[in-house]
């Protein structure tokens, strides 16, 4: 085995090193199809890679389009992974296109040398496009906590892109050159070895975003998707701190007890989730609504922001609608004054719930 095969094994030990590892680490993960389609990437680049480095020992040696067509394969699958960790999986169907124009392509190019830098061009266009797609979404689509990863990642693939550019550049302007093979061995090696940089940044990546979905499922009431009472006041308190005016409400479904005797628990439980999913998309994470027990709700949002009554008029509404029952709800509204805590302002606002309940629910009252 010469030189450039043996650059060409290592680098595909790395890549199959790298995509054995995250499928051990997928099962355990809330982002396991994602690493899985990550791993299976790395697997056909890897396996594209033992292949070139064999060709010449191989009972069949089978044409560089086979490896080149498996290199396009697993480099679009890794761009598609990342699609997919960042909650942006629906160009599945147009990445599968592109695999298949491309992958097409390879075998339609002329045998031989005069072919052979037009195969390697497509597979360019596949390393580039991959890239492209893997900073483009994760610059636009992370979270602030990802940032230091994200510009990791990204300044990662940059370098990777310009090495696969120098490399095409090198076959085209010196397609006869006895040091080629060799050096698009070491060339593939240094790319395999920032492969496992960007793997490691997306572990982080995914580290962080199953960190922030753990702490979405500990702090989410799992019906209707409001904050559970504990999280609500955790986050209400620093909310209003400093921001005095802000509204404060407290809400109840009225006859709640009947809705569920008469039409079933299944409906209570549609009515709490379709009406408070309304205002939590209405509040379009503007606000604040926690459940504090049963049917009873509260809630904290600016001044500016939908006025108490129609918030109140909607949940109703898309509670009626969901369930086919008549329901209607009554709240009871104040101001946040300076300095006060949350508790105090929350007790003016049952007291006038209290009222609204009093004078014959289905409305809003302000204290």
């Amino acid at each position: 085995m010469d030189t450039s095969d043996l650059l060409w094994f290592a680098s595909a030990l790395i890549l199959l090193t790298n995509g054995s590892t995250l499928a051990a680490l997928a099962p355990a993960s809330l982002f396991r199809r994602s690493l899985f389609e990550y791993s299976g990437g790395l697997a056909l680049s890897g396996l594209a890679l033992l292949i070139l480095s064999f060709r010449e020992r191989l009972p069949y040696s089978p044409p560089v389009s086979v490896s080149n067509s498996l290199l396009v394969l697993g480099v679009l699958m890794i761009a598609g992974a990342v699609l997919r960790l960042f909650g942006h999986a629906a160009g599945w169907r147009s990445l599968l296109a592109l695999i298949a124009v491309l992958v097409v392509l390879q075998f339609l190019m002329p045998a031989g040398p005069a072919g052979e830098p037009f195969r390697y061009g497509l597979v360019l266009v596949a390393v580039l496009i991959s890239v492209s797609v893997r900073i483009v979404v994760a610059l636009r689509r992370h979270d602030r906590s990802e940032r230091g990863p994200v510009l990791l990642m990204c300044a990662v693939l940059g370098i990777n892109a310009l090495m696969a550019a120098a490399n095409l550049a090198a076959l085209v302007l010196e397609p006869e050159s006895a040091l080629r093979s060799q050096r698009q061995g070491v060339m593939a090696l240094a790319i395999a070895l920032i492969s496992v940089i960007a793997m490691i940044t997306t572990m982080l990546i995914v580290n962080s975003r199953t960190h922030a979905a753990l702490r979405r499922l500990a702090d989410s009431d799992d019906l209707t998707g409001a904050l559970n009472r504990r999280a609500f006041f955790e986050q209400a308190a620093p909310t209003l701190r400093g921001a005095p005016g802000r509204r404060v409400a407290m809400l109840d479904f009225d006859h709640f007890k009947q809705i569920n005797d008469r039409h079933g628990h299944r409906s209570g439980d549609t009515a709490l989730s379709a009406g408070v999913g309304d205002v939590l998309t209405r509040l379009d994470g503007h606000g604040l609504v926690g459940r504090l027990g049963g049917e009873e709700f509260a809630m904290v949002w600016a001044p500016d922001g939908p006025a108490p009554d129609e918030l109140r008029a909607a949940l109703s509404l898309a509670a009626s609608r969901a369930t086919g029952v008549p329901i209607t709800v009554s709240m009871g509204t104040t101001l946040h004054r300076e300095g006060e805590p949350l508790e105090t302002a929350l007790h003016r606002a049952d007291e006038a719930l209290y009222r609204a309940k009093a004078e014959g629910r289905d409305r809003c009252l302000s204290h």
